[in-house]
């Protein structure tokens, strides 16, 4: 699990891993060797985890770039990215009278929740590399938030599949604006907290309570959630930046 949650801090962060992504191409290579798989421990397809590992890095070169003129970054790797990240195949299960309703739903969940972090994952591209900040939200991220909020409402309540889409719950909640989404993201943070007694999901729900606010007050759509982070950071008293952890 090391492995998630480094690739997860370091996505919010925009930063590298501490991990090199050869090591973590080779766990995941050998990863089922003992049963398991990242999509059963996180609800993240393992092809998703190395995307989001070289996204992480290419976010903190795109920070450098920005804040040194000299800098030049390509976004061509972006781009390259972005199109093995929509190749992936996720089928939507069809019926098959082999399985019970059990098994079927499963399927479903876990078709939801894979697309859930597909469209996360688009939307962080979007946001980090796409836009300009300070200007309008990128034109296509309230589409691709509400796709996310779709496939997040598909997933039973009781499945663990539903537990696991936290983060993409929390890019989509940054850039929704209805009423009716946004208490879909309280319920769903107040639900998990109670749940498993997690404080990421209570993270998660301050961040975006302080998103909305912001929004709404200032009418700005140049709020965003990587401003409200590292202001949080920022004002941390800690001697070293805390890290967020929401996955």
């Amino acid at each position: 699990m090391f492995i998630w949650y480094d690739a997860t801090i370091a996505l919010l962060a925009r930063e590298e891993l501490v991990l090199p992504l050869s090591y973590l191409e080779c766990i995941l290579r050998h990863g089922q060797s003992d049963g398991w798989s990242y999509l059963e421990l996180t609800g993240c397809l393992e092809e998703f985890v190395v995307i989001m590992a070289k996204i992480a890095s290419l976010a903190q070169q795109h920070k450098l770039a920005l804040e040194k003129e000299n800098l030049y970054f390509d976004i061509n790797a972006v781009d390259e990215v972005e199109r093995t990240l929509r190749s992936i195949p996720s089928p939507y299960p069809t019926f098959n009278t082999d399985f019970d309703e059990e098994a079927l739903d499963l399927l479903r969940d876990r078709y939801h929740c894979t697309e859930a972090w597909r469209n996360a994952l688009l939307i962080y591209i979007e946001r980090i590399f796409r836009w300009t900040r300070g200007e309008p939200a990128p034109s296509n991220a309230k589409y691709i938030a509400r796709s996310i909020m779709e496939h997040a409402r598909c997933i039973r309540r009781e499945n663990n599949f539903q537990k696991q889409i936290l983060l993409p719950l929390f890019l989509a909640g940054a850039e929704i604006r209805r009423e009716e989404d946004r208490e879909f993201v309280r319920d769903y943070c107040s639900w998990w907290t109670s749940l498993c007694g997690s404080k990421m999901f209570i993270d998660a729900s301050d961040f975006c309570e302080e998103i909305w606010e912001r929004a709404d007050k200032e009418a700005s759509q140049g709020i965003w959630w990587g401003g409200i982070i590292d202001k949080r950071c920022s004002e941390s008293k800690l001697p070293i930046r805390p890290q967020i952890l929401l996955g």
